[in-house]
């Protein structure tokens, strides 16, 4: 049932092109080696790219933004598929967006650089996200300097006590009894 009233939320969007479902590539973010697999890949009527991620839980596109983003998945792939662009030459990645397949909400949840004509797709404004970027491009500049930093402390095997959700993370943590996060306090 879903899958059927999928495919017709899908028929009502603006002619496209299917160029690449599971497309893996592998790249480097800092140095740090990474695979990266998206669920889809469409070709929009201008010819630029919109990449798409299944997802069946709750999405929430301010999960994106902030210093380390909780979802950084769909921004990464944004950041980091020049490959991808060189494949389809010409092209330019113009947004990115979760599928939502769930019995309580079907649709589109994204971002892109300008209109699509694909409900649940919104152009990007840097006020609704608290981004200090500028538009879809410079975010994505944004979103790789952000990356970088977070690879390179990995690699440099900084693990300060540096909970990203305080009160949250620490809530939902287990290893209380290990943890110092209130020594730094």
């Amino acid at each position: 049932e879903i899958v059927l009233k999928w495919l017709e939320l899908e028929k009502e969007r603006p002619p496209f092109k299917v160029v690449a479902t599971e497309y893996e590539l592998t790249t480097e973010i800092a140095s740090l080696p990474i695979k990266l697999k998206l669920d889809r890949i469409d070709q929009l009527e201008n010819n630029n790219l919109l990449l798409i991620d299944y997802k069946t839980g709750k999405v929430n596109l301010q999960e994106w933004f902030g210093e380390r983003p909780e979802s950084p998945q769909l921004p990464i792939y944004v950041a980091y598929c020049e490959t991808l662009i060189n494949q389809f030459s010409g092209c330019d990645i113009e947004g990115l967006s979760f599928a939502r397949l769930h019995y309580e909400e079907l649709g589109f949840k994204g971002l892109s650089n300008m209109e699509t004509g694909i409900k649940g797709i919104q152009v990007f404004k840097p006020e609704k996200f608290s981004s200090s970027s500028t538009d879809f491009v410079s975010q994505k500049e944004q979103w790789k300097i952000q990356f970088e930093k977070l690879a390179t402390d990995f690699l440099e095997g900084r693990a300060m006590l540096d909970p990203r959700d305080n009160v949250e993370t620490c809530q939902k943590c287990e290893l209380h009894m290990l943890c110092r996060v209130y020594e730094t306090e």
